[in-house]
């Protein structure tokens, strides 16, 4: 009958919880949320090699024909928009690239800025 009760009481706690889930990432990864392949239209979703897709893992961006490792700290502006430094390669070319990734609210919009350039990605199903 203790561990019942016991039982009981642990499940009336973790219910009761009014805390938003934490996202417990190092300072250096990307949040779990942004994790995930990106593309510029539900058709670009469905085409393996699309020219407009970004997949996000915690530690490095992938882009179709470049990818990039954060380095340093992921700066956290809010709970939907981070800073990203990331040490980027292709075509054959390094470069350093500095931008800020937003989702909507709902999580299924991805606005990528730096002080150039502004472009939209959809979260691909």
């Amino acid at each position: 009958m203790k561990t019942l009760s016991f039982l009981v009481v642990s499940v009336a706690f973790i219910g009761c919880s009014s805390d938003p889930v934490e996202d417990n990432s190092p300072a250096n990864e990307i949040p779990k949320k942004f994790h995930g392949v990106y593309d510029v239209s539900e058709a670009g979703c469905s085409f393996r090699y699309s020219d407009g897709r970004l997949t996000i893992y915690k530690d490095s961006i992938v882009f179709y024909e470049s990818a990039g490792d954060v380095t340093g700290d992921v700066v956290r502006e809010g709970d939907n928009r981070i800073q990203v430094v990331l040490m980027m390669q292709g075509e054959g070319d390094t470069w350093t690239d500095y931008s800020s990734y937003e989702l909507s609210e709902d999580g299924q919009k991805l606005t990528i800025a730096d002080e150039d350039y502004e472009f939209e990605r959809i979260r691909c199903p």
